[in-house]
């Protein structure tokens, strides 16, 4: 995907229910390229998390156009710290 000025990428997953799980745990594998770095840029990439259907997020991980991540990098969260 290039770049999107001015438009919003989400990816939502469908509810997962955790409530019979002693240790969730999320991980992937991210790539963030930013072409321009400028101050005004305004790109980000976020992970956000909600345990209330969306009423309220938590965010794990943001970048933005001051933290270039031109590479691939595994994250993996424990969410009960977090939810």
């Amino acid at each position: 995907m290039d770049d999107i000025d001015g438009g919003v990428v989400a990816l939502v997953s469908p509810r997962i229910d955790l409530g019979t799980n002693n240790h969730a745990e999320l991980s992937y594998v991210r790539w963030f390229f930013l072409r321009d770095l400028a101050p005004g840029a305004a790109d980000f990439f976020a992970v956000d998390i909600t345990d209330n259907d969306g009423v309220s997020w938590f965010t794990l991980e943001q970048l933005n156009n001051h933290q270039p991540a031109a590479t691939w990098t595994p994250v993996s969260w424990v969410l009960e710290e977090y939810i």
